[in-house]
């Protein structure tokens, strides 16, 4: 049983206020990576909207 790697290809496109990065064919590893990013930046995004705006601005 022969088995053939796939290419892992990123695409990004940038507007004039966000990039968006689109990833074909991720590895486990990526995805992981990703999920664990995304977790990260949902918990920050948490705390700072509880955040009172004294300490907000102090940021």
């Amino acid at each position: 049983m022969e088995t053939t790697k796939k290419q892992v290809v990123v695409v990004t496109r940038k507007t004039h206020n966000a990039t968006q990065v689109t990833i074909k064919n991720p590895n486990q590893k990526l995805l992981s990576f990703i999920e664990k990013l995304a977790e990260r930046s949902k918990k920050l995004k948490e705390e700072i909207m509880q955040m009172d705006f004294k300490e907000y601005k102090r940021i």
